[in-house]
């Protein structure tokens, strides 16, 4: 059983900025539904995309970490060069790691994504499926919400990392890690949220629940994943 303090520390921590401006990039796809007619693919699709915009931020993190991260160990007059060498190695290494290995993990969910949701025809190979498809899908609603999520990451990325020089005591190394469970909250939106209201044909209100599955989510991987 919950104690009040606990509860009250859920509740509180829906107030703060980071939680608000999450919650509000959430509507988007609850507009697209209500207003333009999207359909579970272009939520899936927007949710995908979502992962590409929070790898390019986690770029520009893993950089700010490398540069200006000093372990305690280290900090001392007699350490230059070892910090020279690890300022190096994170730019010339983890950067490239990590836009292959993220990179990879999202090409592949996006094929899976395609496969799974967008009904088309078969093609030559899965970059074409992947371009070809965001191609046909970019109506100025999902251009508009992808704007909205570009602006919510950017506030995260300003005001948590920049504003708070929070890359000065993050190692490089978590950076790098940190976002990989979005991939899990995605592919658990999918698994229960999206696609029973595919296989089921579930009315266009039903993807409501989809959206709130993913706030839900959203909102446990900020509270809980710092």
């Amino acid at each position: 059983m919950k104690s009040p303090k606990n509860s009250t520390n859920a509740l509180s921590s829906l107030k703060t900025p980071q939680a608000l401006a999450l919650i509000g990039a959430n509507m988007a796809p609850l507009l697209g539904v209500w207003f333009f007619g999207w359909d579970v693919f272009t939520i899936v699709l927007l949710y995908w995309l979502e992962n590409v915009i929070v790898g390019l931020f986690t770029v520009v993190k893993i950089v700010l970490a490398g540069l200006f991260f000093v372990p305690k160990d280290l900090d001392t007059p007699d350490t230059k060069a070892a910090i020279g060498i690890g300022r190096a190695f994170t730019c010339l290494f983890m950067v490239p790691f990590f836009m292959f290995h993220y990179g990879l993990f999202t090409f592949v969910h996006g094929v899976f994504v395609f496969v799974l949701f967008s009904g088309g025809d078969s093609v030559d190979s899965p970059s074409s499926l992947i371009f070809d498809g965001i191609g046909s899908e970019l109506t100025p609603s999902l251009l508009a919400a992808i704007g909205v999520l570009v602006l919510e990451h950017g506030f995260h990325f300003a005001r948590d990392y920049v504003g708070s020089r929070k890359y000065r005591t993050t190692n490089p190394i978590i950076a790098m890690m940190r976002p990989y469970p979005r991939i899990v909250v995605l592919h658990l939106a999918i698994l229960f949220g999206a696609l029973p209201i595919l296989l089921l044909q579930l009315p266009s209100a039903s993807l409501v629940i989809l959206i709130a599955l993913k706030t839900v989510l959203d909102l446990a991987l900020l509270r809980f994943g710092k």
